[in-house]
């Protein structure tokens, strides 16, 4: 059984995020290893990045997405940032592994499953004309099946799909 690894608490290791990119071409690290970084990867660049917007790199915010996933989530980030919105209580966002549905025999895909929680809030300020707009109160747990593709020597979550999802913080959908 993999060991749960988790973004954004106590149980990451900032130096994952490095060995994901470091070992994608390292044909005898063991690829779970390898797909369980990068998907606490990609969801510890997106928080990072709607922590702090207009310090936001799109470009490293999405680093750890391919394909039609990267630009799905450069136009969201973008979106916040052209129109001025921010998000709040984004340290209450948290994900961690649950483990690797597959790996293929070629190891160039593999199906994760994670567990991510979000209880940040996303808000239009106020202006001179208008109050502060509640957009998305978050406040979410969702239990997400991540395809994992290794694609030019590099590991990307190229699609993901939300297999469950419940109101508020619930980790027992994430069993």
């Amino acid at each position: 059984m993999l060991g749960l690894r988790r973004c954004c608490g106590h149980h990451h290791d900032p130096s994952d995020r490095a060995r994901a990119r470091h070992h994608a071409d390292d044909d005898d690290v063991d690829p779970a290893d390898i797909v369980e970084q990068v998907v606490i990867a990609r969801f510890e660049s997106f928080r990072a990045c709607s922590a702090d917007l207009d310090a936001c790199d799109l470009d490293e915010a999405t680093r750890f997405n391919g394909l039609e996933r990267e630009v799905s989530r450069r136009n969201q980030l973008a979106g916040f940032i052209e129109t001025g919105q921010i998000v709040i209580d984004n340290e209450n966002q948290d994900t961690f592994v649950i483990g690797i549905e597959e790996i293929t025999d070629d190891r160039t895909e593999a199906i994760v499953v994670s567990c991510e929680y979000n209880g940040s809030v996303l808000v239009q300020p106020a202006t001179e004309t208008e109050p502060e707009q509640i957009l998305n109160a978050g406040n979410t747990t969702k239990r997400v099946r991540q395809l994992v593709r290794r694609i030019e020597g590099e590991w990307l979550v190229t699609a993901r799909e939300t297999a469950e999802e419940v109101t508020g913080r619930d980790e027992s959908i994430c069993t």
